[in-house]
């Protein structure tokens, strides 16, 4: 087992070291300078989320790249960096949540991520999925390596951990549920009392301390959204606009009824592409669990392991549009359960059965070699080069970035239509503040025949209007970002077309997008 260890090691390390550095010319585009963006307005005009910018993101989001953009100075380069040792600090996080049970399946386990997070691309690079594993790792090493002496002290810490991670996305909570289920296992499991009053000493025990640390996070966010009297808003948009986004699906469709629910399943049974790591999963916690040598606690450790795999597999099926990135904490969580093959040694007389699990998962690791990194690989050794740099968007953004950066007088003010198409990438740039609250124009096109809808793209409108920014940029073919598509969606906004036509002229086009600029009068 030990060989297999140190073959394993060896193999995972290359091909860290291979793909980190293939990767690390990356540049971040899609949806991370919308949140960066936002971040930097909030950072060096003094805005409040909500108040300010009509945004669904959740406040945590803000705060996490408002620190990272001070940090960096919103530079690729520090981006590059600071996201290279994020993923060093889950690297860690993950041996350290696992240790009292296998370090070697955390620790490979958390490489394995790394690995498949590289793999998706820049397009996934810091997502809110990738970025609340910190918390919510932080959260059950607290949970895994205090003592239960301290158990105060352990529920409050971890409740706090992922209160922290569900302000970056709510459903981040499902991991405190397998939490509480072990606890009330162990509980119930102990003789003594009847299981009414063991309930109820499990509520009084650990609910209290958990719930206080969860929701502190979040009064610490009212709090500040309240002073900045931004709550009203915020809620607002929790409640009137997010139900409507909610309901497309990936390729930013509007899905409903019977239809939304075959798509929920369909896309849910393909577990994003890691299906192959469930048999070994199951196959080395059960193996853990069947062994003689391993001690209780162990065991419940490994039990909770599983149920936190079950719990972040149902995590994209709360937002129904299954991207890849929604899938990496249950990767994590599946990888490391996996690995316990390396853990335990199957009782058997045949020297192939009992090295069989640890054989089988040193194959699927080889599932981690991305083409991209073969490919990659080959440039380096037979051209002798490294990849060119990425060109978000088919050189849309620089292309935009350019123009502002060399057009925009002091003062200047852009208003971009688009969603994740580049303006607001070059807008970011360019250094540029944004003319109106509406930072995307997605709100605009679907569910058209809501009284909600209507209302803010009149208030669009209105803010428009008043601030009569210097240009318009607008992105209007972005594949199947461009717009909604599927009942009451329409790309046609007549209001917006009367005003530019009014007031502005085209003075520059690319590819997929026009730049406006105000006449003269």
């Amino acid at each position: 087992m030990k060989i297999l260890r140190y073959l394993l090691s060896i193999f995972l390390l290359v091909l860290l070291t291979l793909t980190a550095a293939f990767a690390f010319n990356w540049r971040y585009y899609h949806d991370s300078p919308i949140l960066f963006y936002v971040s930097f307005l909030i950072d060096k005009f003094g805005m409040v989320p909500y108040r300010d910018i009509f945004e669904y993101n959740m406040p945590g989001t803000y705060l996490v790249f408002l620190i990272i953009g001070r940090l960096t100075g919103y530079s690729v380069l520090g981006i590059r960096i600071l996201d290279y040792i994020l993923l060093a600090v889950i690297i860690f996080l993950g041996w350290l949540w696992m240790r009292k049970l296998s370090g070697w399946a955390g620790l490979f386990g958390a490489v394995a991520l790394a690995l498949a997070y590289l793999s998706l691309g820049p397009t996934t690079m810091l997502q809110r999925e990738y970025l609340m594993l910190i918390p919510i790792l932080c959260g059950l090493a607290a949970y895994s390596n205090i003592p239960p002496e301290r158990n105060g002290l352990r529920f409050l810490l971890t409740g706090l951990f992922f209160g922290i991670a569900s302000t970056l996305k709510p459903q981040a909570f499902v991991g405190l549920l397998p939490v509480l289920a072990m606890e009330w296992y162990s509980a119930a499991s102990e003789p003594g009392p009847s299981q009414r009053k063991k309930f109820t000493a499990f509520l009084n025990r650990i609910v209290p301390w958990m719930m206080i640390g969860f929701l502190t996070p979040w009064i610490v966010v009212f709090a500040y959204l309240g002073f900045h009297g931004a709550l009203p808003q915020f809620l607002d948009i929790v409640f009137n606009y997010l139900p409507l986004f909610a309901q497309m699906n990936g390729d930013h469709q509007i899905v409903l009824g019977v239809s939304r629910i075959f798509a929920l399943v369909m896309n849910y049974l393909k577990m994003g592409g890691y299906g192959i790591w469930i048999a070994p999963a199951i196959l080395g916690t059960y193996l853990l669990q069947q062994s003689p040598d391993i001690p209780p606690e162990k065991k419940n450790h490994a039990s909770l392991l599983l149920l936190l795999v079950i719990a972040y597999s149902i995590y994209p099926v709360f937002s129904g549009q299954f991207f890849p990135h929604h899938w990496l904490p249950f990767a994590l969580f599946l990888f490391q359960a996996a690995f316990l093959c390396l853990t335990v040694k199957v009782k058997t007389g045949s020297p192939l059965f009992r090295w069989l699990p640890a054989g089988a998962l040193l194959v699927i690791s080889i599932s981690l070699v991305r083409p991209d990194t073969l490919y990659n690989f080959r440039q380096l050794i037979v051209e002798h080069v490294l990849p060119a740099a990425n060109n978000p968007k088919e050189g849309r953004v620089d292309e935009i970035a350019a123009f502002l950066e060399t057009h925009l007088r002091p003062g200047d003010t852009v208003q971009p239509l688009d969603w994740v198409g580049g303006a607001v990438h070059a807008m970011l740039i360019a250094r540029v503040k944004i003319a109106t609250p509406f930072i995307v124009d997605e709100y605009f096109y679907h569910d058209l025949n809501l009284p909600y809808v209507q209302r803010i793209r009149q208030r669009f409108i209105s803010d428009l209007e008043s601030a009569m920014p210097r240009y318009v940029v607008e992105v209007y073919d972005d594949g199947p970002y461009s717009e909604p598509t599927g009942p009451n969606t329409s790309r046609d906004f007549p209001e917006l077309r009367a005003f530019l036509a009014e007031n502005y002229s085209i003075v520059k086009e690319g590819q997929g997008y026009r730049i406006y600029e105000l006449r003269t009068k």
